[in-house]
């Protein structure tokens, strides 16, 4: 298993060798992902000849040998390209007990946000974005990813999963820590209620995913609570 320190040969990508370039982004085969249940469930992913998947470093498993790693476009990601004529295997796992959610982004216009512990893979076709990364002191800096396009993502939920659904005039203050994902439709404030407890305020119309443990494990002194429902400090807003 390859570690953080690890450095990479660039992998070429099909519009670097000028291969498929007449393709677009629907053209392009697609990975299969199949989850194989268990307490910690591992992803079976079939990766098509000649394509490329990026999956969380610390997700990676095992592979076969005409699958190459090189370095992903994000900080924590691995590229993982199938350089042969035919169907390579990949298996990724998280660390924790939870469910594992396969999207095809094709059902979601605008995309997803997610956030960055919970995406384990996605699909060289699809566009990831960083759209938020707050430093935060005492943990890792909370980042959230906004994917989209036509391509299919892996997410892991820690625990138990709970969505909700928020309407036009719903709003909702959820522990930031255990917001997997949501919908890029519903407004976004991240706040500060402790010193360590952060809060994300959220405006519908728009479905959220929580999980009921955080992927990031923290540890800190335990402190009183204040007992205010509204953040003491905001951090980021969106929408």
């Amino acid at each position: 298993m390859q570690d953080d320190t690890t450095d990479f040969e660039p992998l070429e990508t099909p519009e670097e060798r000028n291969e498929a370039s007449d393709l677009s982004a629907e053209d392009v085969p697609q990975t299969v992902f199949r989850v194989i249940d268990g307490s910690c469930p591992a992803i079976e992913c079939d990766i098509p000849a000649q394509t490329l998947l990026h999956a969380r470093r610390d997700s990676f498993l095992a592979k076969s040998p005409n699958v190459e790693l090189g370095p992903s476009t994000h900080e924590g990601f691995v590229a993982l390209q199938n350089q042969s004529s035919d169907t390579e295997l990949l298996y990724v796992t998280p660390k924790q007990v939870g469910a594992v959610m396969v999207f095809d982004l094709s059902l979601h216009r605008q995309g997803l946000i997610v956030a960055a512990p919970n995406l384990l893979a996605y699909d060289a076709v699809v566009d990831c974005e960083v759209v938020l990364d707050v430093a935060l002191p005492s943990r890792p800096a909370y980042r959230l990813y906004h994917l989209k396009g036509t391509g299919r993502i892996v997410t892991f939920m820690a625990g138990d999963l709970f969505p909700l659904t928020l309407a036009a005039d719903d709003q909702q203050q959820v522990n930031a820590d255990l917001l997997a994902a949501m919908e890029p439709s519903l407004a976004f404030d991240l706040g500060q209620i402790d010193e360590d407890i952060y809060v994300a305020q959220l405006q519908g119309a728009g479905r959220i995913w929580m999980q009921s443990m955080p992927s990031v494990t923290f540890h800190h002194e335990a402190d009183d609570v204040s007992a205010s429902a509204a953040p003491k400090k905001s951090l980021f807003s969106r929408g």
